[in-house]
This record gives C-alpha cells, sequence and structure tokens, in this order.
C-alpha cells in the first residue's frame, strides 16, 4: 500500500482530468468542478476558488487564492497537491479492493488519520487519482470527487509556472458539466 500512495505522489506519467465534486457541509451542498494536469515531476490544480503549481519532487508550489489575487510559496500545499495527501498523520491504511476500468485496474485505496478523518482514493496505473472521499469522524460524508474526463494528454503552453496562475486552463464546458448536481 506504501507502493501505491507513492506512485500517486511520484508519478511522472502525462494526464489531464477533471472531475466533478461535492463537498457536503452541514449547512449547505457545493458542487464545483476541480482539475489536475501531471507532467513530469509538474502538477497543476484548479478549483473555483484555487490554483496550486508544484514541482513533486523538489516540494516548490505556488498557490494563487483566486479570490484575493494573493500568490503564496507553502512546501505544504505541493504535499497535498500531489497526490495522496498524507501531512496530516496516518493512523492505517489499506488497499480495500480492485476493479477493472476503462482506464485500466483501478485500486481503492482506505486511509484512516489521525484526526478521525477517512479518506478513500481509486487509483489508476499512472498514478491519478479518479475518486476521493472523505468522512468525517462523526462518520458524516464531506467530500465526494469523480472523475468526468481523463486524458493522457495534457494542454500545450504554460500550465506549471507561476504566471500561468493567471489564466485557467480548464475548459469552459467541462467546469460547467463537472459543476452540475447529479440528477
Amino acid at each position: 500500500m506504501q507502493e501505491l500512495i507513492a506512485r500517486t505522489q511520484t508519478t511522472r506519467a502525462p494526464y489531464a482530468l477533471v472531475s466533478s465534486n461535492e463537498i457536503r457541509r452541514d449547512d449547505i451542498t457545493i458542487h464545483e468542478f476541480s482539475a489536475e494536469f501531471n507532467q513530469g515531476d509538474l502538477h497543476r490544480v484548479e478549483t473555483p476558488r484555487d490554483r496550486i503549481v508544484a514541482n513533486c519532487r523538489t516540494g516548490w508550489s505556488a498557490h494563487l487564492n483566486i479570490a484575493t489575487g494573493v500568490i503564496t510559496h507553502n512546501d505544504a500545499i505541493s504535499g497535498a497537491a500531489c497526490g495522496v495527501y498524507t501531512g496530516d498523520g496516518v493512523r492505517s491504511a489499506e488497499i480495500t479492493e480492485a476493479r477493472n476500468s476503462p482506464h485500466g485496474l483501478l485500486q481503492k485505496l482506505k486511509i484512516e488519520t489521525v484526526g478521525g478523518l477517512t479518506r478513500t482514493y481509486e487509483v489508476a496505473p499512472n498514478g491519478a487519482i479518479l475518486s476521493e472521499s472523505i468522512t468525517d469522524p462523526a462518520g458524516k460524508l464531506r467530500l465526494v470527487m469523480t472523475a468526468i474526463s481523463v486524458s493522457d494528454q495534457v494542454p500545450t503552453g504554460d500550465l506549471f509556472s507561476e504566471p500561468s496562475l493567471a489564466k485557467s486552463v480548464v475548459p469552459l464546458e467541462l467546469k460547467e458539466q463537472a459543476s452540475e448536481p447529479p440528477r
């Protein structure tokens, strides 16, 4: 299972994925997109609130808070952007199942954190995370993420530099599709 976690954190495989996210808070449920792009050591994450570029090998990262326009540099951000997040302490981890998919054999990883969160991930052979869920210590499901578009082709152009944070690289139609509540 450590090998599976490491695969998500160190993959050099090119991929582009857009996901649909359902964020459940006590008072509201939010549906929004997220996107990830990976090429070699470089990784990019986008949500409606944030854009992050990171070098997953060196730990360098730049994070743009879209609401404030402020860019910060913080190695903890690259840790959260690059694969399965283990920065909050792992109490237990296990591979619970595997299933065939159009993207190859997906392995389902379940992690229980020191703080009581339960995270599950479905990991593709190339290290891309195609689904994720987070359950809080009280057993409430707080996040469901499902990839809706997956490609081994990364868009061309500047995606991984700090100046690239000024512009989204996610196509509008995918943002809209991923942000739709399920029917």
